[in-house]
């Protein structure tokens, strides 16, 4: 069983993440899988050819901030990236499921609805927490502007479609030792729908 782990910037998707990987469960990546990517030929190619050797560090890599920048700034940059990287990334995440024997599995993609990954998935689980805790904790972790943070919501698919779309949610609003119980909880649940061959 695969379960596609999601949230919102800010939410907390990284430490259930962290949370469910100490109780055992495989954790995929899904933007490491995209940066290890980064590093095919055919990829790097296809990246340089589109926007040009601006994009490349000293030591001819892909610089991911230069790429992310113009993918940001452009919508139909972002869909052109997308189309390239989605398929390489679907393949290689089903590569890493095949090899591992876990019950079930968690991919964490940030951006699940918004890229369409919701199709790779058996079940969507949403970390979640309204937006002005978003906003607090991300001010908190990186100490960037309210308004960047604002900026980067609004390219998000909005909460209410994101709950609206989950099979299962957790609520991140209280402290790390309440998530780590809600964890437990949803863990247990995954392990009996495994067991079952329900999904």
């Amino acid at each position: 069983m695969i379960v596609g782990i999601t949230g919102g910037i800010g939410s907390g998707k990284t430490t259930a993440c962290r949370l469910f990987q100490s109780l055992g469960i495989p954790i995929i990546n899904a933007d490491e899988v995209a940066h290890k990517l980064l590093e095919d030929l055919a990829i790097r190619t296809a990246i340089i050819h589109k926007f040009g050797s601006s994009v490349l560090r000293d030591d001819n890599t892909i610089d991911r901030s230069k790429v992310k920048d113009l993918i940001f700034n452009s919508p139909l940059n972002r869909v052109w990236l997308e189309e390239l990287l989605h398929p390489a990334i679907k393949n290689a995440i089903g590569e890493e499921v095949r090899l591992s024997k876990s019950p079930y599995y968690l991919i964490e993609i940030p951006l699940l609805f918004e890229t369409e990954m919701e199709k790779t998935v058996d079940r969507i689980l949403t970390i979640d927490c309204p937006e002005p805790l978003q906003i607090e904790r991300v001010i908190r972790r990186d100490n960037i502007s309210q308004k960047l943070i604002e900026s980067i919501i609004a390219t998000q698919v909005t909460r209410k479609v994101r709950l609206a779309n989950s099979h299962d949610i957790i609520d991140n609003t209280g402290d790390i030792e309440a998530l780590r119980k809600l964890v437990i909880y949803q863990h247990n649940y995954y392990l009996d729908l495994a067991a079952s061959g329900e999904h």
